[in-house]
């Protein structure tokens, strides 16, 4: 008996000990990233040239280290080299006068990487800013608090929307052209609907709107396999000393016009973009079929509504069902739990395994150690990955693009397990809608969808933004504290193509070179009817 409570002493005296090495660890990490320092006392001071070049420098590594899509960039979408583009911005830098002129450089740099994934920004204030919030991501991330206190005081210096025009021309991206929908009349102008834009500024449209690459982020059409400016090319004040763009259109008769299209300052959504009042929208459009839209997949508490309303809709349907519409058109993204406890585990009939494939750069997965440990526990209600595993590049599925350099990455494997629960009284088909506004956790579920069996997808192909095996990681350069969120691993679709720039393409393609998707009039049973997609698949047999 003495020798098992000897024992048990020295095992509750490790304990107890690495307990105690955790602690004094973390003391000394919240020490070195200043988070007993209040709040009130984080300002930014003007940055000297020294510290500004430093920053620079930092930026570039971790480029180099973490950020898996500079080569993607260039070898897929053809557009410029971020490593090509270092000594530009390494002299730009140099002559930055003032903090304000510094983070906007910051803010080009980032948005040409940006054409990688959507998932790579100057991060924006708001959110959860609380004390404890604040000093957990901190750890989590390890970065200092001061980064966090001064998002406001950077946003106002980057001026995002300082860069937006738009002209009045009504236009849509179609089948590779950018297009009038409408007639077109001014005091000295009428241009029929139909006519396309064919020079911007005397360039060839395509070229003009790839010269656009570090000021928006420019869409990837897959099918024409080429990038695209959202709806119109007109739509970045480049040169804030010209009040106008000069644009040559080609006429439906193939005629050409000429003409200077007044720059409005601002930004315009596209027209005809009409989203439910809710957040969650549950239709009955007819005996057989429900249909469900979700904006955008709320985080825990916010969508408590969203879920009683679905739980509700489905259950009162008692079965009858032969098809469920779920709507992803314009869904932006969120936390993946949503969709898969509202939906998966409750309609799957049994088990299933999601496999998935990333890479990640040895670097940065190193350099993550205990810190994606907190972070994976600080986010694992929300965001969850299943089980991540390192393989050999010869258990690797698919053939690699030759731009991946494999002695740099880790190659990983992410298993995901769904188990059945509380199912809903429903047995029919399941079809998700996706056009070229579904990204991020959206994306995730139609990934998941296809790649399981799940549902059919149908539409167009998503943004893509998969989060296989991390959420976006924060970072923040050491001297100003700018703080930077960046996509550090590359997801894979199961055709071995890039899932960030090609997202996951639609069992049936409904408009694959069209934007903005033409969209419900309204979220009543007989408009949704008219719309051409839920026609499309109300009118399908079961496959």
């Amino acid at each position: 008996m003495k020798g098992k409570n000897v024992d048990s002493s020295r095992k509750g005296n490790i304990a107890w000990l690495i307990i105690g090495i955790i602690l004094i660890t973390l003391l000394i990490k919240s020490i070195n990233l200043d988070l007993f320092t209040s709040g009130k006392k984080l300002e930014s001071g003007k940055l000297t040239l020294k510290e500004k070049t430093e920053d620079f420098e930092y930026f570039c590594e971790l480029v180099s280290n973490s950020y898996p899509f500079v080569e993607a960039i260039e070898k897929e979408k053809g557009l410029d080299n971020f490593y090509a583009m270092e000594e530009h911005y390494r002299n730009r830098v140099r002559e930055t006068k003032d903090n304000r002129e510094f983070v906007r450089v910051v803010g080009e740099m980032i948005q040409r990487l940006e054409q990688g994934t959507a998932h790579c920004d100057i991060m924006a204030p708001g959110g959860n800013t609380d004390k404890l919030d604040i000093i957990t991501k901190c750890l989590c991330y390890n970065v200092s608090k001061k980064g966090y206190y001064l998002l406001d005081y950077w946003w106002k210096e980057l001026d995002p929307d300082r860069k937006w025009a738009h002209s009045d021309l009504p236009v849509a991206y179609r089948d590779g052209y950018y297009v009038l929908t409408g007639n077109y009349r001014n005091e000295s102008l009428e241009i029929p609907g139909g006519t396309a834009i064919e020079k911007v500024n005397g360039l060839a449209v395509d070229e003009y709107v790839k010269s656009l690459q570090h000021k928006v982020w420019l869409r990837f059409d897959t099918h024409k396999m080429k990038v695209y400016s959202h709806f119109s090319p007109l739509i970045i004040n480049d040169d804030t000393n010209e009040q106008s763009w000069n644009v040559t259109f080609r006429l439906p008769d193939s005629t050409l016009l000429n003409a200077d299209i007044k720059k409005i300052n601002g930004y315009s959504s596209p027209a005809g973009l009409v989203f439910p009042e809710d957040n969650a929208a549950c239709v009955e459009l007819d005996e057989t079929t429900g249909y469900i839209r979700i904006n955008s997949f709320a985080f825990h508490g916010a969508r408590q509504a969203d879920y009683e309303k679905i739980d509700s809709f489905i259950q009162g349907s008692e079965g009858k069902y032969e098809k469920l519409i779920i709507d992803l058109r314009g869904n932006s993204g969120g936390a993946p739990k949503y969709w898969e406890e509202i939906f998966v585990e409750r309609l799957i009939k049994e088990p299933c395994d999601h496999i998935q494939y990333s890479i990640v750069k040895k670097d940065a997965f190193n350099s993550l150690n205990v810190y994606n440990r907190l972070v994976a526990y600080k986010y694992r209600k929300e965001i969850d990955y299943g089980r991540m595993e390192k393989i050999d590049i010869d258990e690797w599925p698919y053939e690699l693009p030759l731009y991946i350099e494999q002695e740099e990455y880790y190659f990983l494997k992410n298993t995901k397990e769904y188990e059945p629960f509380n199912r809903y009284p429903f047995d029919g088909k399941i079809y998700l809608l996706t056009d070229h506004d579904t990204f991020s956790a959206a994306e995730d579920f139609t990934k998941a969808a296809k790649e399981t069996g799940f549902a059919t997808i149908v539409g167009a192909n998503t943004i893509g933004g998969a989060a296989v095996s991390f959420a976006p990681w924060v970072f923040e350069l050491p001297n100003s504290h700018i703080m930077i969120s960046m996509e550090i691993d590359m997801a894979f679709n199961e055709d071995g193509s890039v899932n960030e720039i090609y997202g996951s393409e639609p069992d049936y393609i409904l408009q694959p070179s069209t934007y903005p998707t033409s969209m419900p009039a309204a979220y009543d049973a007989e408009s949704l009817m008219k719309d051409p997609w839920i026609e499309f698949v109300m009118q399908r047999n079961h496959e």
